[in-house]
């Protein structure tokens, strides 16, 4: 409820300065944000950005990566090298399970803001609503210097209609693919 009232301080506030698009992108911009922090596990900002004649940019940062990467690696140093390599092969059994939940995680945040799509009354339909999701260097093994997700606010705008399904709008987001990890090669010994 918070998060809200400040969204509707900051669309009054820009009201005079700021162009349509703008006040709407802010507007969304907050929704989606509240999206993602429903779970309450990682506290994310979400910043707007529109790119004229393409689409709206929607940074996703997360201020507290930073110190959680700082604490794990010093924890990392300190550890018995036995329990590390056990740390390791956990991680590794466990990355495609990390990585499909990631992913479906902000497909889903995707979907929870677009059902009020209808707040983007000024975007156009040909621009692209481009989430650049700027914390993850690493989902598991698998490294991203960063994630970009995007969808068309054609798209968006239909399923806040109702007029396409979850199903058929979750498959139009578009994810990155994930990268190849390279195995090493085995050894002579």
């Amino acid at each position: 409820m918070r998060k809200i009232a400040v969204a509707l301080i900051l669309v009054m506030a820009m009201g005079a300065f700021a162009s349509d698009i703008e006040k709407d992108a802010v507007m969304f911009g907050s929704i989606f944000s509240t999206a993602l922090n429903a779970s309450g596990k990682v506290p994310f900002k979400v910043s707007p950005f529109i790119v004229e004649d393409y689409g709206v940019f929607y940074f996703v940062h997360n201020p507290m990566r930073e110190r959680m990467r700082e604490r794990v690696a010093r924890r990392w140093k300190r550890m018995p090298a036995e329990k590390k390599k056990e740390v390791a092969r956990k991680l590794r059994e466990k990355k495609g399970e990390m990585v499909s939940r990631i992913r479906e995680g902000i497909k889903r945040g995707i979907m929870a803001a677009s059902r009020y799509g209808d707040v983007l009354k000024s975007v156009p339909d040909n621009y692209w609503l481009v989430f650049v999701f700027q914390s993850p260097r690493s989902i598991g093994s698998v490294s991203y210097p960063c994630m970009v997700v995007k969808v068309r606010m054609k798209d968006v705008r239909l399923f806040s209609k109702g007029k396409i399904s979850e199903e058929e709008f979750l498959n139009r987001i578009i994810l990155p693919p994930l990268p190849e990890v390279k195995k090493a090669p085995p050894s002579t010994k």
